[in-house]
C-alpha cells in the first residue's frame, strides 16, 4: 500500500510546489513562532519563501525609533510637571502634561500596529502603508509649541 502527498501549490509565489517542500517543512517552526509573535500567520514563511533578513532588520529599527520617540514624549511630560514649574500656570501644565503622556501612549501602540502590519506586507510581498498619524503628530507638535510659546511671551 502506497501513501501519496499532495502538494498543493502556493498562491503567495511562484515557487514550485515540489522544490519548496523541503523548504516548508524546515521554515514550519519558524512560522509558528512568528505568529505566536505578531499574532498573525506569515504566509511568505508558510509557503516556503525566505523573507530577506535586511528587511525584518530595518522594521525593527523604526520600531524602535517609535518606541523612543514615546519615550521622548513621556520625559518631557514628566519634565515639565517636575521641573518646569515655572514655565505657566498649573492647569496649562497640567493639560500638557496629559497631552504629551497620552501621545506617548499612542505612539508607543501605534509603533506595534505598524510593526506588526510591516511584517505582514514584508512576509507576503506587498507594498508598505504610508504612516497616516505623522501628519497628526507634526500638526500637534507645532500647536503645541506655538501654544508654549504664547504663554511664555504672556508671562
Amino acid at each position: 500500500m502506497t501513501v501519496g502527498i499532495t502538494i498543493k501549490a502556493c498562491t503567495h509565489c511562484s515557487i514550485n510546489p515540489i522544490e519548496s517542500a523541503r523548504k516548508i517543512k524546515l521554515n514550519r517552526a519558524r512560522a509558528e513562532t512568528s505568529s505566536l509573535i505578531s499574532g498573525r500567520a506569515r504566509p511568505g514563511w508558510e509557503c516556503g519563501k525566505l523573507v530577506d533578513y535586511r528587511f525584518t532588520l530595518a522594521n525593527e529599527r523604526t520600531f524602535l525609533a517609535w518606541i523612543r520617540t514615546a519615550l521622548a514624549f513621556m520625559a518631557g511630560g514628566i519634565g515639565i510637571d517636575q521641573l518646569a514649574t515655572d514655565l505657566a500656570p498649573p492647569q496649562y501644565r497640567f493639560f500638557l502634561v496629559i497631552v504629551m503622556s497620552l501621545t506617548a501612549a499612542i505612539l508607543a501602540w501605534y509603533g506595534y500596529l505598524r510593526w506588526t502590519a510591516n511584517e505582514n506586507a514584508i512576509s507576503a510581498n506587498l507594498a508598505l502603508s504610508h504612516p497616516r498619524i505623522l501628519v497628526w503628530l507634526s500638526s500637534g507638535l507645532v500647536l503645541c509649541i506655538l501654544a508654549t510659546l504664547m504663554v511664555m511671551v504672556a508671562r
